[in-house]
C-alpha cells in the first residue's frame, strides 16, 4: 500500500475540519448554534472544546464522521444555519472522496492476484505481514466478528463503507469481517495500528479478543 498515497485523503480531511472551525470563531452566535446541534445527542464532556475544529475533533473520534463519509456533518451545518459554510464543505468533501477512490483503485490493482484467496491477497502488500495475517483471523474466529459492523463504526470506518461491505458479501459473516478490517487498513494507512484496534474492541467490550490481539503481537 502507498502509504503516500493514503495521507493525501488525511491531510486533505484535517485541512476541511480546520476550514470549518476558522470560519466559526466561538465568540460568534452560528459557532454557539452549532455547538448546539452536535452535542444535542452527546453524553460526553466536550462541553470544554475550545473552538469549532476542537469540537468537530471530538465528534469525529467518537464515531459521528469518518474520512469519506460527509453527509451527517452537512445535515448538521444546514440544519446550523449555516450555509455559507456547507457551500466551502461541499466541494472539498467531493475532492477528498475523489482521492479516496483514487487511492483505493490503486491499493485494488496492485493487490489483485485472481488465483489467490484473500489471505493470499492481502499478504502480498507489503503493507502487510504475518502479524496482520494472524490479527485478522483472531477477530474473524472471535465473538467479535458476529458484531462487525460495531467494531468497525469504532473504527471510524464511515456507515456507506460498512453498507457496501455488508452487500457485496451477502451472508459471509466472516468474509464481512475480513473486508471491514481490509477497508479500515486502507482507508487510514499508517494510522491503523493493532494498538487502535485493540482499543476499539476493548471500547465495545471485546476484552478477551483484544487479548487474543495483543498475544499476536508477541
Amino acid at each position: 500500500m502507498d502509504q503516500g498515497q493514503n495521507t493525501n485523503s488525511l491531510i486533505m480531511h484535517k485541512q476541511l475540519i480546520l476550514s470549518i472551525g476558522n470560519k466559526l470563531p466561538v465568540s460568534s452566535q452560528e459557532f454557539k448554534t452549532f455547538k448546539r446541534m452536535i452535542t444535542l445527542d452527546r453524553r460526553d464532556k466536550d462541553g470544554n472544546s475550545s473552538s469549532a475544529e476542537d469540537l468537530l475533533e471530538v465528534w469525529q473520534t467518537q464515531g459521528h464522521m469518518s474520512v469519506g463519509d460527509y453527509d451527517e456533518l452537512i445535515v448538521l451545518l444546514k440544519s446550523a444555519n449555516l450555509h455559507e459554510i456547507v457551500k466551502i464543505v461541499k466541494p472539498q468533501a467531493s475532492a477528498i472522496q475523489q482521492q479516496q477512490k483514487i487511492e483505493n483503485q490503486a491499493l485494488k490493482v496492485s493487490m489483485s492476484q485472481p488465483s489467490t484467496s484473500s489471505y493470499q491477497s492481502i499478504a502480498m502488500d507489503t503493507g502487510f505481514n504475518n502479524k496482520w495475517t494472524k490479527i485478522f483471523k483472531v477477530v474473524q474466529n472471535s465473538d467479535a466478528c458476529r458484531y462487525w459492523k460495531t467494531l468497525g463504526r469504532s473504527l471510524r470506518l464511515s456507515n456507506s463503507d460498512i453498507n457496501a461491505i455488508e452487500h457485496d458479501n451477502p451472508l459471509q459473516l466472516k468474509e464481512q469481517c475480513f473486508e471491514m478490517l481490509n477497508q479500515w487498513t486502507q482507508v487510514f494507512g499508517a494510522a491503523a495500528s493493532p494498538e487502535v484496534l485493540i482499543d476499539a474492541l476493548r471500547s465495545e467490550n471485546f476484552n478477551k479478543t483484544a487479548e487474543d490481539v495483543m498475544d499476536c503481537l508477541e
